[in-house]
């Protein structure tokens, strides 16, 4: 088994699986797309603003996501997920109550977020 950290960008992955004679060996190919922790809160940003929220609703998330992604783009890791982790408390407080499957995945998605910054330097 290998690890290795990824760059930014697009990367093709060999998966090889040696199942000795006499079937031999198997492998394929994975694409994965290494992209900024900005990039990712961009994502979402799309996802809040093409959700059946209204725009008054979705108005103080999109703010938390703009304060997240300008903390990213400056280098500091603290301070955006910070902001994500309050994305996270408003939509248990404002949306879990009347969507809790649209509250559910925004949180797991700002979760992943924030576990990829994990280990991250703030500068």
């Amino acid at each position: 088994m290998a690890t290795r950290e990824l760059s930014l960008g697009t990367h093709e992955i060999t998966l090889a699986l040696d199942e000795h004679l006499p079937l031999g060996t198997s492998s394929t190919n994975v694409t994965v797309e290494v992209i900024t922790a900005s990039d990712a809160v961009t994502i979402l940003v799309g996802l809040v603003q093409d959700s059946t929220l209204s725009a008054r609703s979705q108005q103080p998330l999109l703010a938390s996501l703009a304060a997240a992604a300008a903390a990213f783009d400056r280098g500091n890791v603290n301070a955006g997920d910070n902001q994500l982790q309050a994305l996270q408390n408003k939509l248990r407080a404002q949306v879990m109550p009347f969507n809790a499957t649209l509250a559910g995945e925004l949180i797991r998605a700002t979760q992943e977020i924030i576990d990829g910054t994990a280990g991250r330097v703030t500068l």
